[in-house]
């Protein structure tokens, strides 16, 4: 996934908030959704001039969930426990209008701490094979 990826930075997750989106639906579709506020470390692949960015997600799979809820936890705790490496993809809404889907991401790599604790170690829960 990582070499199909365009963009990839190592960012710290300042907050994460989950919550109604507002969305109405009749469908039982989950209407709550995920907003990761990130801070960019580094750029790994590709180019990404911002030092922030927010990625925003559907609460239903796939999305790295429980992770990003361990990497809020951990912002700020350094020894390269707070930091990640993810795919930033940005999502065309309209011309001149999109954002970055946390349900798209193809590619996300979490400290081995994180990855242990929540079973992607062994099971890595990527939306889509290589």
């Amino acid at each position: 996934m990582r070499q199909n990826a365009q963009t990839i930075v190592e960012v710290g997750l300042r907050s994460l908030f989950i919550g109604e989106s507002g969305f109405i639906s009749n469908d039982k579709v989950p209407t709550r959704m995920a907003r990761a506020e990130l801070e960019i470390k580094r750029v790994i692949k590709g180019t990404f001039s911002e030092k922030e960015a927010v990625a925003i997600g559907f609460m239903y799979p796939p999305g790295p969930y429980r992770e990003l809820a361990l990497m809020a936890m951990f912002y700020g705790a350094g020894d390269d426990v707070d930091t990640f490496e993810l795919e930033l993809r940005r999502a065309e809404v309209a011309d001149d209008v999109g954002f970055y889907p946390l349900n798209s991401c193809m590619y996300y790599k979490f400290p081995d701490i994180v990855e242990e604790h929540t079973g992607s170690k062994d099971n890595p829960p990527r939306p889509f094979p290589e």
